[in-house]
């Protein structure tokens, strides 16, 4: 009788997709260790909350590319003729995910489950199991018909391979039907592009309440301040006013940090030169312009011609898209936009120096933080 018992029990185990996830997949964590894959909070918060489109705006290192990956290779692993897909924008980000969050899980499953569901192919990208159910990963996914589809930091995609961000969306979003399973996650990445545009419409319908159909979009947001990780010893951390003053604003919309919290925000922005920690790190949604860092829009880089009675050519990184005028520690403009002129030599932007002529500058600012003027 208790053999029976025991036997219903794993049935009824390997019957539950939050056991089998929690249970039966292994990783190697931050550090490198094998570890049993158990899902943090993001990951609990997701699955519980999943839709059949979703968009995931997110903070980063929060654990969703691998959660994503081990939720549709179970299903492959536990279901017959499904096929899943991973679009990345690089090919080094395709095969490191393929290795590390589809082979190795499906290498360490218990051996009773890899006999039962064997592999038939595999290669840098793609896994054929026994049971006809397949999962692969590639920088494009044209061909086929998926139920599982997961596009990795498309923000980024979208941001600087517009071209490729173009084929996913009349290519593989296209062919989704009702009914599947379609994952776009990325950190932000500016304020234009498909991905944005997708946070946008899901944020309007999650503010009215709309009843989703199976083709909309959900929109899933996750704060960098909700991970407990993300905080350090506040000794000796300065707080700056433009500090003070954002997390200020955040606490006026209810989102109360620790000193730790602060003092970790704070370096990261140190780290990341603060130019995209607010991208990287968003506290809220629709976090835009108001953060202590002067520019929210990807970089782009751009090459202008001048003539000063020769020709000089200037490479710059700015934040905008005709020109550019200095920023000071409060986010407000400094002054007036200036005009070019012979004596522009030695503009800095984020440390690099960019010198054309021997004569004095007229604009040199240590801050190297820049906004559009339509008047450059």
């Amino acid at each position: 009788m208790a053999r029976r018992a025991d036997f219903q029990t794993a049935i009824d185990q390997f019957s539950d997709w939050r056991w089998r996830l929690n249970n039966l997949y292994w990783i190697t964590d931050k550090s490198g260790k094998r570890v049993r894959f158990e899902m943090n909070w993001t990951q609990m918060t997701f699955f519980e909350q999943m839709h059949y489109l979703n968009v995931l705006l997110k903070a980063r290192q929060l654990g969703l590319t691998t959660f994503i990956q081990i939720f549709m290779l179970d299903a492959c692993v536990f279901n017959r003729d499904i096929r899943a897909g991973t679009i990345a924008h690089t090919l080094g980000d395709v095969q490191t995910i393929f290795r590390d969050k589809i082979k190795y899980p499906y290498d360490n499953l218990p051996d009773g489950i890899r006999n039962a569901v064997p592999v038939v192919r595999a290669n840098q990208t793609e896994l054929l199991l026994g049971n006809n159910s397949s999962i692969r990963v590639g920088t494009s996914l044209r061909s086929g018909t998926l139920q599982y589809l997961h596009i990795s930091e498309y923000g980024k995609l979208c941001a600087k391979y517009p071209d490729k961000a173009r084929e996913v969306r009349t290519g593989a979003l296209n062919t989704v039907q009702a009914g599947q399973l379609v994952f776009v996650e990325s950190t932000a990445e500016g304020q234009e592009g498909h991905f944005y545009t997708l946070c946008e419409d899901g944020q309007v319908k999650q503010r009215q309440a709309a009843k989703l159909t199976e083709l909309d979009f959900k929109f899933h947001f996750f704060p960098w301040w909700k991970e407990p990780q993300y905080a350090i010893a506040p000794q000796g951390v300065i707080i700056t006013d433009a500090f003070a003053k954002y997390f200020g604003n955040l606490a006026d919309q209810g989102i109360t940090l620790t000193d730790g919290q602060k003092a970790w925000y704070v370096k990261k922005a140190e780290t990341q030169l603060g130019d995209t920690v607010g991208d990287i790190y968003r506290a809220v949604g629709t976090e835009a312009s108001s953060l202590p860092h002067a520019c929210r829009l990807r970089r782009r880089t751009y090459q202008r011609t001048l003539r000063f009675g020769t020709r000089h050519q200037f490479l710059l990184k700015l934040c905008g898209v005709h020109g550019a005028r200095p920023i000071g520690e409060n986010g407000l403009p400094l002054g007036q936009p200036r005009p070019l002129t012979a004596q522009l030599v030695n503009l800095r932007i984020d440390g690099l120096h960019l010198r054309d002529s021997p004569s004095k500058s007229v604009v040199d600012h240590p801050t190297g933080i820049f906004e559009h003027a339509d008047d450059f």
